[in-house]
């Protein structure tokens, strides 16, 4: 019988923030009074979804850019881009939260 390689799906083994980032999920809905009965039932629309998605790429993109540039400013509302999808559900808070977050780094350098 042939043993199976490092690089097989059989040896998958997900990291250690994997774990942590799905309790960030579900106890962000449960800390804002969701209840475990509102977390199997969300419901989500089409914009809520694509600004998500939208505004998460961008966040992660911005927390790479100020961890390598050494930015903070993109760091932080990097990591705040990412994250904040999981607790509002609102469409319109999606899009109004995700354009000030997204502004948020050019809005710092220049005001301040």
């Amino acid at each position: 019988m042939r043993r199976p390689s490092a690089h097989s799906v059989t040896n998958f083994r997900p990291g250690p923030g994997a774990g942590a980032f799905l309790l960030l999920m579900v106890y962000s809905r449960w800390a804002i009074g969701a209840g475990p009965a509102a977390l199997l039932h969300q419901q989500m629309s089409g914009a809520s979804l694509i600004g998500g998605i939208l505004f998460g790429s961008l966040g992660v993109g911005y927390f790479i850019y100020g961890k390598k540039q050494g930015k903070v400013a993109y760091l932080v509302c990097g990591a705040a881009l990412a994250i904040y999808t999981f607790v509002v559900s609102s469409a319109a808070l999606v899009i109004v939260i995700g354009l000030l977050l997204s502004a948020g780094p050019w809005l710092l350098g220049r005001f301040f």
